[in-house]
């Protein structure tokens, strides 16, 4: 944790009744990839709350990527949390296995079914749309070849989670066979 982000918290701790009215924080997130700080892409600042009273804010655990529900105001914590989600390849591609499978299982739930429309979506303009949203808009290309990198694996997210969609419903087409 960074020293300004420990401090802050150090001084929450310490006079509780002059936060009271603050439920919970953002803290910046400053995200760690393939040995690098990622500066843009959207990864840097990054922001999420992560910090709150007890009671005061939850999970949902609806999905990979949520934000806490918070019963309350929010504030903006000082400094910044080092996040080290992503320190090397093998880590990020056991990550994305878990994040495509589990988003697999809500697409199918929700009844997407394999269908041309959704296999360009999925294969073609989803993963277009977020190459060049991480690494054009978001200016990941001045991370460099880490920055490059995020950008093209967070895109290919998407054709893998369809693959693992198809692979459902193959599951179940079979299933209702027997």
């Amino acid at each position: 944790m960074a020293e300004p982000l420990a401090t802050f918290i150090l001084k929450i701790k310490k006079q509780p009744d002059k936060y009271q009215n603050i439920s919970a924080w953002w803290l910046i997130r400053q995200n760690y990839f393939l040995g690098k700080w990622l500066k843009k892409g959207g990864q840097y600042p990054d922001p999420v709350i992560r910090l709150f009273w007890r009671g005061k804010a939850e999970l949902p655990q609806k999905d990979v990527h949520e934000q806490m529900t918070v019963r309350g105001m929010v504030g903006w914590a000082d400094g910044y949390l080092e996040h080290y989600s992503n320190p090397t390849l093998t880590e990020y591609l056991r990550k994305m296995n878990t994040y495509t499978s589990f988003k697999a299982q809500q697409l199918y739930q929700d009844k997407i079914n394999p269908t041309v429309v959704n296999t360009l979506l999925y294969f073609f303009y989803y993963p277009s749309r977020t190459f060049i949203s991480l690494f054009l808009r978001h200016k990941g290309i001045l991370d460099g070849w880490a920055g490059f990198l995020f950008s093209l694996l967070s895109s290919i997210h998407y054709p893998i989670q369809y693959v693992k969609l198809w692979e459902l419903h193959e599951k179940s087409r079979l299933n209702n066979l027997r």
